[in-house]
């Protein structure tokens, strides 16, 4: 957890979320692409800030919970009831550029609608391609 692994020509990096149970999210970058899934998890900053002003969380847990990879060509995070979970309000209020490159998930497809961001759907059809320069030994 929190160290770099290299395989196959990729780096993954796991990571604990924070949640009433155990998750654990990851990221990958392969090909100067990077992915990120947040697993289930609590994220909104002032949230966090509180947990962490009241003893809950360390000052560095609640930095790496804050620092998510945002910037990631590919997010896939979780929202639905805090504070076991991220209010949708606090994935809205991330810039668009970010709002571009997320995908949330474990939300209903109604409420997902109604918060005007992108739903990962199920299913082979809704694949999510991350497209890579094509390498010159492939």
């Amino acid at each position: 957890i929190g160290e770099h692994v290299h395989w196959g020509g990729g780096t993954l990096r796991f990571f604990y979320s924070l949640h009433a149970l155990p998750c654990i999210g990851f990221e990958a970058t392969v090909a100067g692409k990077t992915f990120a899934y947040s697993a289930d998890t609590f994220y909104e900053p002032e949230g966090l800030r509180r947990l962490r002003d009241s003893g809950y969380l360390s000052p560095e847990r609640c930095d790496a919970l804050i620092g998510f990879p945002w910037h990631y060509d590919v997010v896939l995070h979780e929202a639905g009831i805090p504070p076991i979970h991220t209010p949708v309000t606090a994935l809205q209020a991330l810039p668009e550029p970010v709002r571009e490159n997320l995908y949330i998930i474990h939300i209903t497809e109604a409420k997902a609608e109604e918060s005007g961001l992108r739903l990962a759907r199920s299913g082979v059809e809704n694949t999510i391609v991350i497209n890579t320069p094509q390498h010159e030994h492939a």
